[in-house]
């Protein structure tokens, strides 16, 4: 790989000092998605049984966006790249979602610090996923951490498919273009009512398509386009997130 470098010698340290703060002020922010799909770009070429949760995240993500039972096959944008055949067949789609989005869902049922478990798997050695879960190794509550420790990455996947399908059945098939419930924010507040679900699904060893689509039934007369729900923000998926938990009686903890 070929880099274009810049070296100045013997300059005063003022100008070094304007230098620094020229070119931090004016670089450009990597997109997300994008890292996403540069750091899972070898998951092939490595055992499962090395991968943090942040790429084992990336790599369900890329199942989502390409299995043809998947809700979201079709619908998962893959970073700022000019590729006509994916535009095309994004746009056929109508709506969709970044990978960013359904990364950082997945990642937050199994992680709540995915940086200290990837330095924790990859120092000073790399290492496998039994790492973290030795005496001494972090604790951590995500809901389904059990499920990412003990290797049950198919579980995980079908649980995630599942409800992301009675998602679907019950809210995105009847959404209007301009409802927030397909947008980031709906999207997200989505996956937050899933990681209060998730553990008692995984307890009970309940993770069907019909079990969720009856959880979330309740809430199926909610009209994400209301100007209640239509806030881009932050602020947005938690007015959503908490229009579902009051219809389907989620308290959460």
């Amino acid at each position: 790989m070929e880099l274009s470098c810049a070296i100045y010698m013997d300059l005063p340290k003022p100008f070094q000092a304007q230098l620094f703060a020229t070119i931090n002020s004016n670089q450009k922010r990597v997109d997300k998605s994008l890292t996403y799909e540069l750091f899972g770009y070898n998951v092939d070429d490595e055992d499962p049984e090395y991968w943090a949760p942040d790429k084992l995240a990336v790599y369900l993500t890329r199942r989502l966006g390409a299995d043809k039972d998947s809700p979201l096959k079709g619908r998962i944008s893959i970073a700022p790249r000019k590729d006509a055949v994916l535009t095309e067949e994004l746009d056929a789609q109508g709506w969709k979602v970044s990978t960013a989005v359904i990364v950082d869902g997945i990642l937050r049922l199994i992680s709540s610090n995915p940086k200290s478990d990837a330095n924790t798997m990859l120092t000073p050695v790399r290492r496998t996923r039994d790492t973290l879960a030795k005496a001494g190794a972090r604790h951590d509550r995500s809901p389904l951490r059990s499920t990412f420790l003990a290797r049950e990455d198919a579980v995980l996947y079908q649980m995630v498919k599942n409800f992301l399908i009675a998602c679907s059945q019950i809210f995105w098939v009847k959404a209007t273009p301009n409802s927030f419930i397909t947008r980031t924010v709906g999207v997200q507040a989505q996956f937050d009512i899933l990681r209060q679900l998730a553990s008692d699904a995984y307890e009970t060893k309940v993770i069907s398509v019909t079990a969720f689509r009856e959880k979330l039934q309740a809430a199926g007369d909610l009209d994400f386009s209301q100007d209640l729900y239509r806030n881009a923000s932050g602020s947005g998926r938690s007015v959503i997130r908490r229009a579902i938990e009051e219809k389907i009686g989620l308290v959460r903890g």
